[in-house]
């Protein structure tokens, strides 16, 4: 299991499962208690809710965390020392140029496993929060989903130069791109569940 857990994007993904799961057990406490003695609430968006702290704190291992952290905590856990090696903060370097425009002026030949690896990656990952926005929020707007787009990845990626990691303009175009398609691909479903529920009551839909 450390092994596995240890090596690869796939290791990296799990590493942030226990993550989402504690956050999201906290949070459906902390939730119950507050939904205690009060009116049935709308339990479709209760459960979108929960899953998008799952989410955002899973995001937030893989994303936020030194590169090694989470690997650190196990290698300890293994053999009782710390010497996994997450890097010092403020170690990582800065890629301003994007791989679209290196493979167009001949700096890169061609695009390797690993490289897209991490560019269908950082789209991926982000994708999910676009999707959820328009599920547990009504304050993010097909306007305003532009500056959160822009605003989100500029943070994290600003926070990982702090911890030590890197910070590249590719994952800052293609975490802007995942949001946006997945609020946009989100909204339409969301208009679509809205317009049935009104055909088949005959009334306005109630929200999740």
């Amino acid at each position: 299991m450390y092994e596995l857990m240890t090596s690869g994007t796939f290791g990296r993904f799990l590493q942030a499962v226990p993550i989402a799961l504690l956050a999201g057990l906290i949070y459906a406490v902390c939730r119950a208690a507050a939904l205690h003695r009060k009116r049935p609430p709308a339990w479709g968006r209760e459960v979108v809710r929960l899953l998008f702290v799952c989410y955002l704190a899973g995001l937030a291992a893989l994303v936020l965390a030194p590169q090694n952290l989470w690997g650190d905590i196990l290698y300890f856990l293994r053999t009782g020392s710390f010497e996994y090696g997450s890097p010092p903060p403020f170690s990582g370097g800065i890629n301003l140029v994007p791989t679209l425009v290196r493979l167009l002026t001949g700096e890169l030949s061609g695009l390797g496993g690993w490289v897209t690896e991490m560019l269908v990656g950082n789209f991926l990952m982000f994708l999910p929060l676009g999707a959820f926005l328009p599920f547990v929020t009504d304050r993010v707007t097909g306007r305003s989903i532009f500056a959160v787009a822009v605003l989100v990845p500029l943070a994290v990626e600003t926070v990982q130069l702090a911890v030590g990691r890197s910070a590249d303009i590719d994952d800052l175009i293609l975490n802007f791109a995942g949001i946006v398609c997945g609020f946009f691909a989100s909204f339409w479903v969301r208009g679509l569940i809205r317009r049935a529920r009104s055909r088949f009551t005959g009334q306005a839909p109630r929200p999740w």
